[in-house]
């Protein structure tokens, strides 16, 4: 995982909770200064405050977050970058903070509870929520929750699991069921991707019906330990079904989601590199992406058909040799397709000619690779001129082909292929694996994206 990617989005994100926070206290500022670097004595900082119109007892300090700051008066959360009057001038924290109960009192005193949690501050939104939980009617709690679910990054396991089960079973809208595709038993399938932070999966809440948004969930953080997991609802156990931030998502209990397996996608963990040095891959992914490519081959070297797409499929393609034991030469076939199939390309645009140019321009430069036999040759220029073109064409071709005496074995390594270039698809935003054609290309999904956030 990208630890500073992780740090911001918590930073930015991540709910905060009253009782987690340090305040501004005699007994508490000395540990206050300690971390955060002050230089003015305790009574300084209160007349400093006391002169702005702030309470000193209102002043918090967070352990984490974007704000080291918070000044907390009733309902109001006001973020502080700074204990110094012209910060807290420039913040206008004082006029911020009244503006702020004022409307949320009217807000609270109306019974308008949604827009009361709009407005509140979204990063201790959640936290006054579940404190004034029985304040709520009855009947109005699980749309609260919704709403506010809906636009915040709390997790349910940071909320009491007895309180979970209340919500859930207070919500009184089943309309959406109609929505929900269902097998002839029932049941909606479910998927959820995590990373080395998220809730145990047995214990999760929240799943979603797209594959894809479960995909988004286990790459955003550049895990070296990302997974899938697919699933099972029965339709009578959906607690709901949200829609509103394109998550396609599904709260559910845990104990009802039935089924959960691992769907078995790959990772560029320590483990799996350590296995690929171990058999040599990491030095033959080395002689061909820095020694044997070249960047006069190509239109534009640094654009999405130049080195870096280069790179990564051909780290795809060992990466499949080494899982599926491939002989020598046809990796060697795999690697070779790798670095010359796009040389040909003028463009970027759609191209399915660009194979046959790839394979003229391999012919003028003399490319004969090393190692490769004279039909090890004669596949490669095969796998080149019909690497971007339906894979039907490319099948039927190859009969006609009198220089490939071994077709099935010219054709299981056209296929590959395919398959190693397809997965570099995540760099445009549009891979979908259902369309690929081995179930090893299939389970390096996860390895498309950290190769795509990670590989030079």
């Amino acid at each position: 995982m990208s630890e500073k990617t992780e740090s911001l989005f918590h930073s930015i994100k991540s709910p905060l909770r009253k009782k987690d926070l340090l305040p501004l206290r005699e007994d508490t500022f000395a540990r206050i200064k300690s971390m955060r670097g002050l230089i003015e004595s305790y009574e300084e900082i209160r007349h400093m405050l006391k002169e702005e119109g702030l309470s000193p007892d209102k002043v918090y300090i967070s352990k984490s977050g974007l704000f080291p700051y918070w000044y907390i008066d009733g309902d109001a959360y006001v973020p502080v970058p700074e204990l110094r009057k012209q910060v807290i001038q420039e913040f206008r924290v004082q006029e911020t903070a009244e503006q702020q109960k004022h409307s949320l009192k009217k807000l609270w005193d109306n019974g308008q509870y949604e827009q009361f949690y709009a407005v509140i501050h979204a990063q201790f939104a959640f936290d006054h929520y579940l404190t004034h939980l029985d304040d709520i009617p009855t009947e109005q709690r699980y749309n609260v929750f919704r709403s506010r679910y809906i636009k915040s990054e709390y997790g349910f396991q940071d909320i009491d699991k007895s309180i979970i089960r209340g919500l859930f079973a207070s919500n009184p809208d089943r309309l959406f069921t109609k929505d929900l595709l269902t097998d002839e038993n029932g049941y909606v399938t479910v998927y959820r991707g995590v990373e080395d932070l998220s809730a145990d999966v047995t214990q999760a809440y929240s799943w979603t019906l797209d594959f894809d948004v479960a995909t988004k969930f286990a790459v955003r953080f550049n895990s070296e330990e990302s997974k899938i997991y697919q699933a099972q609802v029965h339709i009578d156990h959906v607690v709901d079904y949200i829609r509103r931030r394109d998550e396609e998502e599904i709260l559910v209990l845990p104990e009802h989601v039935e089924n959960i397996h691992d769907m078995g996608f790959y990772n560029l963990d320590k483990e799996l590199i350590e296995e690929l040095k171990k058999a040599g891959y990491i030095d033959m992914y080395q002689d061909f992406a820095f020694r044997q490519l070249k960047s006069s081959w190509f239109h534009k070297p640094e654009g999405i058909h130049g080195k870096r797409h280069i790179k990564r499929v051909l780290f795809h393609a060992l990466l499949m040799s080494y899982l599926d034991s491939l002989s020598t030469s046809d990796t060697r076939i795999l690697a070779y397709a790798s670095l010359w199939h796009d040389i040909g390309r003028t463009h970027d645009y759609e191209d399915e000619g660009h194979g046959m140019k790839s394979v003229l321009k391999m012919e003028k430069l003399n490319l004969k690779g090393k190692g490769l036999t004279d039909e090890d040759l004669e596949i490669v220029k095969f796998i080149m001129i019909y690497h971007a073109i339906r894979d039907e064409v490319g099948l039927r071709k190859i009969h006609q082909m009198k220089k490939i005496k071994d077709k099935d074995r010219a054709i299981d390594l056209f296929l590959r292929f395919k398959d190693c270039d397809s997965n570099d698809r995540v760099r445009l935003g549009d891979l979908d694996i259902r369309y690929l054609r081995t179930e090893t290309g299939k389970k390096q999904l996860l390895v498309a994206y950290q190769l795509l956030q990670n590989l030079e």
